[in-house]
């Protein structure tokens, strides 16, 4: 009897087993630890990237999709993320789970470092009520109509696809630091927009937020240099070179900076120890970020009467240019304008165009001069070359005696673009930026024959502008396209005004003789207001 009760016994446990079995719903979920190793950021919801529970057990929308994939599998060898996976929004909340995972284009490999910022990471499988982006402050608020204004804007809820407005103008250089914080460069207005306050708006799919009249657009004052507040020795960056430039130059006697608003690096209106201090308490301890122009160059929009080697910035006395004369041997041969003067006591290098100096010739077809006073022979016979600095004025004489060249040297040319770009006349070629360019290559004739071809160590090549049938010529394109304004947003970073991709320029734009490159917008409006479609050099 008593095996009996037990058979009995044995039979209603095992029923009840089957019972509770089928009414479980669907296949049991097993959560498996090491599959948060084959997702990006998995670690951070760890089993309920996929489950509902911490446990495992029933999968979420996500982890479906991971289940269609990998089948019954229970290996954790099999790779299941990738573009495909990525792209899809498993819950449902508008956001991709690459997206959501910090991999929008499902690139991550297992071993990988996690991609993203892990605090914008949610979960894939739960949707969501999305945040909209808030934002909260700008700095600085005011800004230079003619962009370039390095800002910070904090916040809240930023993610990658989170956009800045100033009015209707998007953020330049836009950074993405982390949830709170995004960086970028003001846009310049166009002429016909008035400065003034501007809203800033953040905004993205889940929404936007507006701080109304956060932007102040400002003017710069007339004759003012663009520089880096920090950037002692003007090499573009602060660091410890210009704290230690800053202490010699206060107390042993050091050389000056050439822009002594720079060296203010705390905005004081005064330059003194404090600045070198701040300048290291900055770069060292994680002091005050220095104030605006910085990191990039522009104008200061806080201004003071510290002198910035422009015209109108100090006092400025015995402004010379020279040599006097200049006797140029043959066509192609170059010379140096030297400009100094004292400014504020100090004798000063002026020859560079960003310290406020113009130059011009009287006659181009004899001798062209660059922008920073290089003066090159164009053809025989005279010129002057008018020296400018605010209301300063000084000449120098040029004369060209000889056409130059020699029979034995050849200058090769050819256009990226082919022959369908060839002038009618052979020798000249056409280039259409940022496209193509200008390949140029000097060769000399030897004994026998025999032909050398001349580098950098032998020859130095310089291309100019001609002056056409009509007596104008392109060898600028600065105000005549918008493409400064648009690189940041199409090559991510921003440029000089004149500058190419490469970082030369258009020959009057550049800081030296430059040669005309891809990425130099080609423009065919000419200096003397006429159009020229196909723009001639030599």
């Amino acid at each position: 009897m008593r095996k009996n009760r037990s058979r009995f016994a044995s039979y209603h446990i095992l029923s009840a087993l089957t019972l509770l079995l089928a009414l479980l719903p669907g296949p049991v979920a097993l959560a498996r630890a090491c599959r948060v190793n084959l997702v990006p950021n998995g670690r951070k919801f760890m089993c309920l990237t996929c489950h509902v529970g911490s446990s495992g057990g029933v999968r979420n929308l996500f982890g479906d999709a991971v289940s269609l994939i990998i089948g019954g599998s229970s290996s954790c060898s099999l790779q299941f993320w990738g573009p495909a996976l990525a792209t899809e929004d498993s819950d449902g909340d508008g956001l991709a789970n690459g997206e959501e995972l910090g991999d929008p284009a499902g690139a991550w490999k297992p071993g990988d470092p996690s991609p993203g910022d892990p605090a914008l990471v949610t979960p894939p499988g739960v949707a969501e009520t999305l945040s909209k982006p808030e934002v909260s402050s700008v700095d600085p608020k005011e800004v230079s109509t003619l962009g370039g204004t390095a800002i910070r804007v904090s916040g809240a809820n930023f993610q990658a696809s989170t956009v800045i407005r100033i009015g209707a103008l998007l953020l330049e250089s836009r950074n993405l630091v982390d949830a709170a914080l995004i960086t970028g460069v003001a846009p310049a207005l166009s002429p016909d927009e008035t400065p003034g306050p501007r809203d800033l708006t953040a905004s993205d799919e889940r929404g936007n937020s507006i701080l109304a009249g956060a932007v102040i657009y400002v003017v710069p004052p007339n004759g003012m240099n663009d520089f880096v507040r920090g950037d002692f020795n003007s090499d573009g960056s602060v660091d410890l070179s210009d704290a230690v430039g800053l202490l010699l130059f206060l107390f042993t006697g050091g050389g000056p900076p050439a822009c002594l608003d720079a060296a203010d690096a705390d905005d004081s209106g005064k330059v003194d120890i404090s600045d070198a201090v701040f300048i290291l308490a900055f770069r060292f301890l994680g002091g005050a970020r220095i104030p605006s122009p910085y990191p990039m160059a522009g104008p200061d929009l806080s201004p003071d009467d510290l002198p910035c080697g422009g015209p109108g910035s100090g006092s400025i006395s015995e402004f010379r240019a020279g040599p006097a004369s200049i006797d140029l041997p043959a066509v192609g041969t170059v010379a140096q304008v030297e400009v100094t003067a004292f400014v504020d006591g100090v004798q000063t290098d002026l020859h560079l165009a960003a310290q406020g100096t113009t130059y011009e010739s009287s006659n181009r077809a004899v001798a062209a001069v660059y922008r920073d006073g290089l003066v090159e022979a164009r053809g025989t016979g005279a010129a002057t070359i008018a020296v400018r600095h605010g209301d300063l004025e000084a000449a120098v004489a040029v004369r060209v005696t000889a056409a130059g060249g020699s029979p034995a040297v050849k200058v090769l040319a050819s256009s990226e673009l082919g022959l369908h770009f060839l002038d009618r006349e052979f020798s000249v070629f056409s280039f259409h930026p940022p496209s193509s360019s200008l390949r140029a290559q000097v060769v000399r004739s030897e004994a026998a024959g025999k032909v050398a071809i001349l580098d950098e160590s032998q020859v130095e090549m310089r291309y100019s502008p001609m002056v056409d049938a009509r007596g104008s010529e392109n060898s600028t394109s600065v105000r005549k396209t918008d493409f400064w304004k648009a690189a940041p947003a199409s090559y991510g970073r921003p440029f000089e005004a004149g500058q190419g991709l490469l970082g030369l320029f258009m020959p009057d734009d550049g800081p030296r003789a430059g040669s005309p490159t891809a990425g130099a917008r080609r423009a065919g409006r000419l200096v003397a207001g006429r159009r020229n479609p196909h723009p001639r050099y030599r």
